[in-house]
């Protein structure tokens, strides 16, 4: 197969805006605990088999608060 002549442009993607504003107060130091949007180590090592890989990635309702700001952002990407 021959290669293109020039680089073909990747499309451009849509920036979500404001992730980071949002978990504000929802850090790994929140309290109550129930107002943290991370996993914390002991909750990475039970969930994952002994894998601390997913300390401070987002639990459940810090994937359900980005969804609400990545959601509007897809939708109107969907419908170009």
């Amino acid at each position: 197969m021959p290669r293109p002549q020039r680089p073909v442009a990747a499309p451009q993607q849509p920036l979500v805006e404001g992730v980071d504003e949002l978990f504000e107060g929802h850090g790994i130091c929140a309290l109550p605990a129930s107002e943290r949007w991370v996993r914390t180590l002991p909750e990475s090592l039970h969930r994952q088999d002994l894998d601390f890989a997913g300390t401070l990635h987002p639990n459940g309702l810090g994937h359900v608060a980005t969804a609400g700001l990545i959601g509007p952002v897809l939708a109107e990407t969907l419908e170009r």
